[in-house]
């Protein structure tokens, strides 16, 4: 499948093996604490009891978690200290799920109740993952990648400063997999060489043919020196061959801050794949959205009713403020929002700060202070306003939105016509997706980022999308409303 081939094989293998060592502690567990005299040979009753079928199906979210601790990074792999401590962190927080699980389902047949089991499968887990994972796999694996038995072919596009200093490091540094080809470079003459004995392989415009010639298997893009749009641009005809594409780029340094990606050495690698099976994705994020949304609806229509009453007594006009935004593809829709400000105020002010902050980086309303997204001070907004607006609870009446289909519960936040029309040509792009109620800037300081550093996460999402990144989103905004914008990750 090229779906597969878009990734190193070790990682399928180490899903395997963490699957297998997991399953196989609970079989453990299971078999010294009940059925310490079974033949397992010749009796197949502990294969079909419920519990076994439990434990196998808990390992399967169980791996959830080795991904969340970033467990199948490589430079995370091919460490012993680190890897051994993300380790014991993912197999306590998974069988402390387990142990509450036990507690609130009493069904003997179906759940583990036995505290020792538990423990055992724990102990068990930890021991067998230490040995296979950390002594025997990490070790094949360095061994063969520095014997060159297996190695990723790689191309880098950008023979400039970055792409010579990533070059230099590969050549030095064999542990990671990887067997650079050569350049691609638009300003060098075909064949010239860039560092060592590697050389200019073609244009930009050329990496269709040239992947295919050499069998590349990833593409590493290493450009600081252009606008964001020819960027962009780069990565796009990049992704079209279909092989994982890694970018190292000042212009996406901010990524690299505030999400855990890819390392090699010093060396921060932001991915972009080619979408796999786009329809599913979507339909499972909607599925997501339609579920999340109605369950939050039911759960804060309290806090919603209470909000409600003291918006009205604060000051006078509708509970509801509606205002027309803009969508996926551009097309409009009617956007809700609890009322923060007093009614029949001029938006100049607002058109104002959003053309400051989308032209200059910064707002001049706010003294020229680069990367604050909200007006300080506003005099349009009331009392409850302030607080509502604080504590983010002026967006919940969003749920209907996203319940109705307009947006969804992530995604880039749905902008105003007026602001659109300030828009350049590679901002656009964020529109592509259906808009949210939390995103990825939201949860990287948002009142500390620039317009553009909002629009290149944006992107960054978009180009990553997947119910899993959006589950880490949601979660993540959790502490960010309950402590602030210092707690963003």
């Amino acid at each position: 499948m090229q779906f597969l081939q878009k990734y190193p094989k070790f990682k399928y293998s180490l899903v395997a093996l963490d699957y297998s060592i997991l399953a196989l502690s609970f079989f453990i567990a299971l078999k010294v604490k009940f059925w310490p005299h079974l033949d397992i040979i010749n009796n197949m009753d502990y294969f079909i009891h419920p519990l076994y079928w439990t434990a196998l199906l808990f390992s399967l979210p169980a791996i959830l978690v080795f991904q969340y601790n970033h467990l199948y990074k490589k430079h995370i792999f091919i460490t012993i200290v680190q890897q051994e401590v993300l380790l014991l962190k993912s197999i306590v927080i998974i069988f402390s799920i387990f142990t509450i699980l036990s507690f609130f389902i009493k069904v003997p047949d179906l759940v583990i109740q036995s505290r020792t089991v538990i423990v055992a499968a724990a102990l068990s887990s930890f021991g067998l993952l230490s040995f296979f994972r950390v002594l025997i796999a990490r070790t094949v694996y360095v061994t063969v990648s520095k014997n060159a038995l297996v190695r990723r072919k790689i191309v880098i596009v950008g023979a400039g400063q970055s792409g010579k200093l990533v070059a230099a490091n590969l050549a030095t540094d064999q542990k990671y997999g990887y067997e650079l080809i050569g350049f691609l470079d638009d300003f060098l003459p075909v064949g010239s060489r860039v560092f060592a004995h590697y050389r200019n392989l073609g244009k930009i415009r050329d990496i269709q043919k040239i992947v295919q010639f050499y069998d590349i298997d990833e593409i590493i893009v290493c450009i600081s020196t252009v606008t964001h749009a020819r960027l962009l641009e780069i990565i796009e005809t990049c992704k079209k061959t279909g092989k994982l594409v890694q970018v190292y780029s000042d212009l996406y340094e901010l990524v690299a801050q505030k999400v855990p990606v890819e390392r090699f050495r010093d060396f921060p690698f932001v991915r972009f794949v080619e979408a796999y099976n786009a329809n599913l994705n979507n339909a499972f994020k909607r599925l997501l959205d339609i579920i999340f949304s109605s369950i939050a609806i039911v759960i804060a229509s309290p806090i919603m009713l209470v909000i409600a009453v003291a918006i009205k007594m604060d000051s006078k006009g509708p509970v509801i403020f509606k205002q027309k935004r803009l969508g996926k593809g551009g097309k409009p829709f009617m956007f809700y929002k609890f009322r923060s400000m007093y009614t029949d105020v001029d938006d100049k002010i607002h058109r104002e700060y959003l053309k400051n902050l989308i032209k200059n980086g910064k707002a001049a309303e706010n003294g020229g202070k680069e990367g604050v997204y909200k007006i300080v001070d506003d005099p349009r907004i009331t009392r409850v306003g302030r607080f509502i607006r604080k504590t983010s609870l002026d967006e919940l009446p969003q749920l209907f939105n996203v319940l109705k289909g307009d947006m969804s519960l992530v995604g880039p936040r749905p902008g105003l016509p007026y602001e659109f029309e300030e828009y350049e040509e590679w901002h656009k792009e964020r529109i592509k997706v259906l808009p949210g109620i939390t995103g990825l800037w939201q949860v990287s300081g948002r009142n500390a980022l620039t317009f553009e550093d909002m629009i290149v996460l944006d992107l960054y999402y978009i180009e990553n999308m997947s119910p899993w990144f959006d589950l880490q989103i949601m979660l993540k905004t959790i502490p960010v409303l309950v402590f602030g914008d210092k707690h963003a990750f």
